[in-house]
C-alpha cells in the first residue's frame, strides 16, 4: 500500500501544469544524455513499475549493496526520497538589469508551482499512512529571502521610531518652533544617500544582495549622527547673528569632524571590500558609496534645509504647513528663552558633565577606567587568539525564518531517516592515462577507500568495474578485447543493459546500465582520449557548520593520500570553504581597516590624539570580539559585516569627540585638559550620545524579528 500510494504521489508532478504558460515537468527536466528521458530518481526507477514483488526487490537491492539505494531509501525502509531533477541554467550575470533568462525563469516557475501544490496537499495521505515533505532547488534562496520579508515591518518600525526620536531631538515647541518637517527632510536625505550609493554600486557592476538591506542601519546610524551634530552646532551659535552666518559657524565647528568621520568610514569599508568573500565585498563596497553620498548630501542638501526651516521658524510659519503664517506668533520673549536654552547646558549635557567629567579628569578614576577598558580589550584579544572559543557559523535552524518547512525537513526528517542531509560527493580525476591497468587499480582502491568512510551511503558509482564486468560477462565485451582503451570504453557506453557476473566494488547489483556512466566521462575535442573521469557517492552532511568543515577537510585529505591529480567536490563545500576561512578573513580585514583608518586620521589630527583614537577603536573592537565569544555569537558573514559596521560607527563616535576636545590644539596643564574635555562634552558629547541612542532604539526592534539572522544583528549592534 505504501509503494502504491507513493507511486501515485510521484507521478502527479510529471504532468503538473501551473499558470497560463502550461509549464510541465517535461519542459524543465534534466534529461539523460543518451535516452533523453527525464532523469527522475526514486525506488521506482530501481525496482520498476511492477510492485507485485516490491518488498523482495528492495531486499535484493539492499543485499547487493546498490549504491543508488541509500540516497532514495532509508536504512529501515520507513522513508523514501523522490527526486525530480530540474535543469537550471547557470546565471551568467548578476547585474540588477541583466537580461532575463527564459529557461531559468521557466524552471523557477515550475518549482514554485510544485512547492505550492505539495504544501497545499494534506500532511498525511490516505488512511493516515504517509507523511509528505518537499523542497526544491529554489527553496533555500526563497526561505533566506523570507528573512528579509519577515523583518521588513520591524525595519520600517525602526525607521519610524528613529524619525520620531529625531524630531524630538531637533527641538522646538509645536507647532511653530518644532522641526518635524526638518526631521522628515533629514530622513529623506539619508534615504536618498542610500539610493545614490546603490546606484553607484550597480554602475560598478556589483550586485545588490539580501545583505544590502542591513545598510539601512549603517546609513541611519551615520546619517542621524551627522544631522544631530550639525543641528546642535547651529543651535549653539549666537542667535543675534544672521541665519546664514550661524550656519557657517556650525560648518566651521562640525564640518571638519563630519568630513573626517566620513572619510575614515569610507576607507574602512573600502578596505573591507577587498575581502575574498564576494557577498561581504559587495556589501562593504555599497556601504562605502552610501557613506560618501551621505557626506555630500548632508552638506549640500540637509544644510540648506536647515537654513530654510530656520527662516520658516523666524517668520512664524507652521511646521509642515510652511505656507501658513500663524495668527498668534510665538512671542519674541519665548523665542529668546528657547535660544537661551540652546546656549545653556540641557539636562543631557549636565548629566554628561556631572557623571563623566569627574571620572575622566581625576587621576584615580581615569586610571581605573583605562584599566577596565584595557582589561576588557585584553579578554577580547585572548578570545580572538583562541578561535575554538567561538561558534563557527549559523546553525541550520538559524539560517531560515522561524518555523520554516526547510528546517523541519533538513534538520529533523533527513537526520531521523537518513542520518543527516544527503548530498552527492563527486570525485574527479584528470590528467592521467586511464587505460593504464595500474592506474585503474589505484582508482578502484580510491573508490573502496571513500565507500568505507563514515559518511558514505553505499558504494561509489564509477565506470571502471562495470566496464570490466561487461568485458568478462558479455559477448560484445569479449569481442572488443585487444582494442584500445578508448575504443572499448565507447563500445561499453553504447551497449545495452546486461547482467554482471562479478563484484562491482561493494555493489553486487546484477543489472548494469552502461549509458548511465556517459555523463561521468570527459573526452577531448575529437573524442580520441579521456581527459577526466568522475565518480559519485551519496554522503550524509552534518547540520553543524564545524561538522561540515571537518568533513570537507577529511574528504580532501583522503583524496590527497592517493596521489592522483584532481579533487573532490560537494555542493556544501562552497559554504564550508567560506566558513573555514571566515576567522582568518575577519582578523586580517579588521587589522588592515584599522591601520588604514589610523593613517587617514593621522593626516588631520595631532599625533597624540591619533594614538588615543587608535587605542580606543582597538579596545572597542577587541571588547566586541570578547562579547561575541561570551554571548555565543557565531563567526559568520553576518557577524563579519557587523564587525565592519562597528569599525565605522566606533570611528564616527571617537573622532567626533577627539576633534571637539582638540579643536583648539593640545592642552597644556590639568586645568586646560579639564576645560577642553568639558567643552567637548558640552558641544559634541551630547550630540554623539543622541545619535547613538537613536540607532540603538532602531536596533532594539529587531530583537523581536521572526528570524535569527536579524536577532543576531540586534545582538551585535546593541
Amino acid at each position: 500500500v505504501h509503494f502504491a500510494l507513493l507511486q501515485t504521489e510521484a507521478l502527479k508532478p510529471l504532468g503538473f501544469a501551473p499558470g497560463p504558460d502550461k509549464v510541465t515537468y517535461e519542459d524543465v527536466c534534466e534529461r539523460h544524455v543518451v535516452t533523453l528521458n527525464c532523469s527522475s530518481e526514486s525506488v521506482f526507477t530501481l525496482i520498476g513499475a511492477n510492485l507485485t514483488n516490491a518488498e523482495q526487490s528492495v531486499q535484493a537491492l539492499r543485499a547487493q549493496g546498490d549504491p543508488s539505494l541509500g540516497k532514495v531509501l532509508s536504512g529501515d525502509s520507513s522513508a523514501l526520497r523522490l527526486f525530480y531533477n530540474v535543469k537550471t541554467p547557470e546565471v551568467k550575470s548578476r547585474r540588477l538589469f541583466a537580461e532575463s533568462n527564459p529557461a531559468k525563469e521557466k524552471a523557477l516557475a515550475w518549482e514554485e508551482a510544485f512547492l505550492v501544490a505539495e504544501k497545499a496537499r494534506p500532511h498525511r495521505g490516505t488512511g493516515g499512512l504517509l507523511e509528505v515533505y518537499c523542497m526544491a532547488g529554489r527553496s533555500v534562496e526563497d526561505e533566506i529571502s523570507k528573512n528579509v520579508i519577515g523583518a521588513a515591518p520591524f525595519m520600517a518600525g525602526a525607521i519610524n521610531l528613529i524619525l520620531i526620536f529625531l524630531a524630538v531631538l531637533l527641538g522646538g515647541k509645536p507647532c511653530q518652533r518644532s522641526r518635524f518637517l526638518l526631521a522628515l527632510g533629514a530622513v529623506a536625505v539619508i534615504q536618498l544617500a542610500q539610493v545614490a550609493g546603490f546606484a553607484i554600486t550597480v554602475v560598478c557592476g556589483a550586485p545588490l544582495t539580501d545583505m544590502t538591506l542591513l545598510l539601512v542601519f549603517v546609513a541611519v546610524g551615520v546619517g542621524v549622527d551627522d544631522v544631530i551634530v550639525i543641528t546642535d552646532a547651529f543651535d549653539q551659535q549666537d542667535v543675534t547673528l544672521p541665519i546664514a552666518r550661524r550656519l557657517a559657524g556650525a560648518f566651521e565647528h562640525a564640518g571638519l569632524a563630519i568630513f573626517l568621520t566620513s572619510i575614515t568610514n569610507l576607507v574602512a569599508f573600502m578596505v573591507s571590500a577587498t575581502s575574498d568573500l564576494p557577498a561581504i565585498a559587495w556589501f562593504c563596497l555599497t556601504a562605502g558609496w552610501v557613506v560618501s553620498a551621505l557626506l555630500v548630501l548632508t552638506l549640500t542638501l540637509y544644510a540648506p534645509l536647515l537654513l530654510l526651516d530656520e527662516r520658516r521658524r523666524a517668520a512664524g510659519k507652521y511646521d509642515c504647513l510652511v505656507c501658513v503664517t500663524a495668527k498668534n506668533r510665538v512671542p519674541e520673549s519665548e523665542v529668546a528663552h528657547e535660544a537661551a536654552r540652546a546656549q545653556d547646558p540641557g539636562l543631557l549635557r549636565k548629566v554628561l558633565k556631572r557623571a563623566l567629567l569627574p571620572v575622566v579628569c581625576q587621576p584615580v578614576p581615569a586610571a581605573l577606567c583605562v584599566v577596565v577598558m584595557l582589561a576588557l580589550a585584553a579578554a577580547g584579544v585572548a578570545a580572538a587568539a583562541n578561535p575554538a572559543s567561538f561558534k563557527m557559523g549559523l546553525d541550520l535552524k538559524d539560517s531560515f525564518p522561524d518555523g520554516s518547512y526547510l528546517v523541519t525537513y533538513l534538520d529533523v526528517i533527513l537526520p531521523r531517516h537518513f542520518g543527516g542531509i544527503v548530498s552527492p560527493l563527486e570525485i574527479l580525476v584528470q590528467g592521467v592515462d586511464f587505460g593504464n591497468l595500474a592506474l585503474q587499480e589505484r582508482l578502484v582502491k580510491l573508490q573502496g577507500d571513500f565507500a568505507g568512510c563514515p559518511q558514505a551511503l553505499g558504494a561509489v558509482s564509477s565506470f571502471i568495474l562495470p566496464m570490466r564486468s561487461w568485458e568478462n560477462c558479455t559477448v560484445d565485451g569479449r569481442a572488443v578485447a585487444g582494442q584500445s582503451f578508448e575504443a572499448r570504453l565507447k563500445a561499453f557506453l553504447a551497449s545495452p543493459p546486461f547482467s554482471s557476473c562479478g563484484s562491482l566494488g561493494g555493489s553486487n547489483s546484477s543489472q548494469v546500465h552502461p549509458s548511465n556512466y556517459a555523463s561521468s566521462i570527459a573526452w577531448n575535442s575529437d573524442r580520441s582520449r579521456v581527459e577526466a573521469v568522475r565518480a559519485s557517492l551519496s554522503i550524509t552532511v552534518s547540520s553543524k557548520v564545524q561538522g561540515r568543515i571537518d568533513s570537507m577537510s577529511e574528504f580532501r585529505d583522503r583524496f590527497a593520500t592517493h596521489g592522483l591529480s584532481g579533487f573532490v567536490y560537494s555542493y556544501y563545500f562552497l559554504f564550508a570553504d567560506r566558513d573555514a576561512k571566515m576567522w582568518e578573513l575577519i582578523q586580517s580585514t579588521l587589522i588592515y581597516a584599522g591601520i588604514t583608518v589610523v593613517i587617514i586620521v593621522g593626516l588631520f589630527v595631532h599625533p597624540v590624539a591619533t594614538a588615543l583614537i587608535a587605542l580606543s577603536i582597538a579596545c572597542i573592537d577587541s571588547t566586541l570580539l570578547g562579547l561575541m565569544s561570551l554571548w555565543d555569537i557565531p563567526i559568520d558573514a553576518i557577524s563579519f559585516i557587523c564587525l565592519a559596521m562597528a569599525v565605522g560607527l566606533s570611528v564616527d563616535y571617537v573622532v567626533h569627540l577627539a576633534h571637539a576636545a582638540l579643536e583648539n590644539g593640545m592642552p597644556k596643564g590639568r586645568a586646560a585638559v579639564r576645560k577642553q574635555i568639558e567643552k567637548a562634552l558640552d558641544t559634541t558629547g551630547a550630540s554623539v550620545l543622541k545619535g547613538a541612542v537613536s540607532t540603538l532604539l532602531g536596533v532594539l526592534l529587531l530583537s523581536a524579528a521572526p528570524t535569527a539572522v536579524f536577532r543576531l544583528f540586534f545582538k551585535m549592534l546593541s
